[in-house]
């Protein structure tokens, strides 16, 4: 029989051409194998007349299967059988009577039926099956037991019918009896997408049959897995596609929309330094430079002026994403992109005004020529310290980011001058990590962007870093802070004078980071955002600090750090953290020992 199995895609498959290395391999063996997870049954006798019915269970789970055993076992008793009868007649008497039979029974059902019976047509619905009744004769290829099959059904003296019976659902499998009441061999065709027909050729081993029903077989139950996991994943993602983006709530529709209330604070002087910590006027250049020369842009729902003052009332005040929605009315997506962009906008600003003014440093600040320190300080050009910003970091990296102060950090490197503008900053260090370390490595990885002192200037550092040429330290193991002198004694000895003005000098730089920390209260502690987004927010929160700085000279935190040169808004722990560690004689410079040693020694004998 030449039957040709058409997969939905059109794919044909044949029977495998048989291997000339190996002997070729028993269908039947291979079907038992291929069928034994899903049948159970025990195997019927060979040589049975009848086909097993298959159980309920079969018949719901797995019927396609089902039908293929017993179609299986049914063509092994019809072979049994054959293979008697040729032992009993004789290959040549076996033959002779099976092309007699043959042509009896083409002769009785005529030319119609005859041709009917040599084909049958399967949907991708139903099981068609092919039952043939003959009551008379015995011997043939079919062995004349009672009846032979639709395929092969053949018989000396006999009569061989075929009818087709209407399509019907394998749950709801029956048994075919004839007149007589006699079970009859039913064979199965396997269902496929579409309808087919099957063209039944009688000089076709039913070895070559049996293996393309059950490549069929076996194609299509891969065939179903794979689609039933596809329309699985497909599910999936079109409901969280659902989820995501269409189920929207209802459109809100504010009383006061955010850019009016934008613009009804910055009339109010009171209000626009509280919620956007700065006076309005600045507010207003902020926005142009930024428009103009850093690439802030309107979006098709939000101005710029909106998106401004959302991004500093969120830094300044400081308040959440979700109360951000609430005032403004707007999506959380909408909020964390305005606020990306703006956020982006700044940073562009901070290359340009995170950095010396003159970086030659030719210039001496009017603090510096205080009787006090001059000339002993002339060549001082700012101070360098490090401060720890409060984060929120992932479970994995809670140990990392936790310092002496026993919180999660981010350990910030900056440098200021005497204006209290900042000049450089590294942040994204962990807490943990030692000042002395983030200095190094800003020197290693940024030296082409670090204000590098010139030849015979110098940076005022705590006793945290080293004292080496261009970075001028205190003595260690000697009072030195400031409280220390203001609720204590005045200074005695030449390494607590020098100390004594140090502290006072180096200051600038815990006043800045104050007025830094008091005027963007999110630096307080910086919400859950990603870890570079968080180094970002403190790079931005400096280049606002600067912004304000050089065009607002009468900003009121700036004004009390200007009235009291001791003032300091929020004031730090003492970082004390360096002592003996990293700061060892031998790490220190000896001729910026004896620089320090006669700067000393001056200031003593002048006081």
């Amino acid at each position: 029989m030449d039957c040709k199995i058409c997969s939905p895609r059109g794919i044909q498959l044949s029977p495998p051409p048989p291997s000339t290395s190996s002997p070729r391999p028993n269908p039947l063996e291979f079907l038992a194998r291929a069928c034994k997870p899903w049948i159970s049954t025990p195997r019927p006798k060979i040589g049975a007349t009848t086909a097993r019915t298959p159980t309920s269970f079969e018949e719901k789970e797995h019927p396609v299967a089902a039908a293929a055993v017993r179609s299986a076992y049914a063509r092994l008793a019809v072979e049994v059988e054959e293979a008697a009868a040729a032992a009993e007649l004789g290959p040549v008497a076996a033959e002779e009577g099976a092309a007699a039979a043959e042509q009896r029974g083409a002769a009785e059902l005529g030319p119609a039926a005859a041709e009917q019976r040599r084909r049958c047509i399967c949907d991708k619905a139903s099981v068609r099956t092919v039952v043939g009744d003959g009551a008379g004769g015995s011997g043939g290829r079919s062995g004349g037991r009672g009846g032979g099959r639709a395929r092969r059904s053949r018989g000396r003296g006999g009569r061989s019918t075929a009818d087709y019976i209407e399509p019907y659902d394998v749950e709801n499998w029956v048994d075919v009896d004839d007149e007589d009441g006699a079970p009859q061999n039913v064979e199965t065709i396997f269902p496929t997408s579409k309808e087919y027909e099957f063209d039944i050729d009688e000089s076709s081993s039913s070895d070559d049959d049996l293996s393309t029903e059950i490549m069929g077989f076996m194609w299509m139950q891969q065939y179903h897995r794979k689609r039933t996991r596809d329309i699985a994943m497909a599910a999936v993602m079109i409901g969280t596609y659902y989820d995501t983006y269409m189920d929207k709530a209802p459109h809100r529709v504010p009383t006061v929309s955010g850019i009016e209330w934008v613009h009804e604070t910055l009339c109010s002087r009171t209000a626009c330094y509280n919620m956007f910590r700065m006076s309005s006027v600045l507010f207003y250049q902020l926005h142009d430079l930024l428009v103009e020369n850093y690439g802030l842009r309107a979006t098709r729902g939000m101005t710029t002026m909106e998106a401004l003052g959302m991004f500093l009332w969120v830094i300044g005040a400081p308040q959440s994403l979700r109360q951000v929605e609430d005032r403004f009315v707007r999506s959380l997506e909408t909020i964390s992109r305005t606020f990306d962009n703006v956020l982006s906008s700044v940073l562009k600003l901070a290359v340009d005004i995170i950095k010396p003014k003159d970086p030659e440093f030719r210039t001496v600040h009017p603090r510096l020529r205080n009787p006090r320190f001059a000339p002993y300080f002339n060549n001082c050009i700012g101070a360098i310290d490090g401060t720890h910003i409060p984060v929120v970091v992932p479970n994995d990296k809670v140990v990392q980011h936790t310092g002496r102060h026993g919180y999660t950090s981010q350990n910030v490197l900056a440098i200021c001058d005497f204006d209290m503008r900042f000049t450089f900053a590294v942040t994204g260090w962990p807490g943990s990590v030692h000042d002395m370390r983030v200095f190094s490595d800003a020197l290693n990885k940024y030296g082409d962007k670090f204000p590098h002192p010139p030849a015979g200037k110098f940076y005022l550092v705590d006793s945290g870093y080293a004292n080496r040429p261009g970075y001028l330290a205190p003595y260690k193991g000697t009072k030195y802070h400031l409280p220390e002198f203001r609720s204590g004694p005045m200074p005695k000895g030449m390494k607590e004078t020098f100390n004594y003005a140090h502290s006072s000098l180096r200051n600038v730089i815990e006043r800045s980071f104050g007025v830094l920390k008091m005027k963007w209260r999110i630096l307080l502690g910086i919400p859950s955002f990603p870890m570079q987004k968080q180094s970002k927010i403190i790079v931005a929160c400096m280049a606002i600090h600067n912004f304000i700085r050089e065009n607002d000279m009468a900003d009121r935190a700036f004004d009390m750090c200007d009235r009291d040169e001791n003032f300091i808004p929020m004031p730090q722990v003492p970082n004390d953290e360096g002592d003996g560690i990293n700061t060892q004689a031998g790490e220190e410079d000896c001729n910026m020992n004896a620089f320090r040693d006669e700067l000393a020694n001056a200031l003593y004998n002048k006081s």
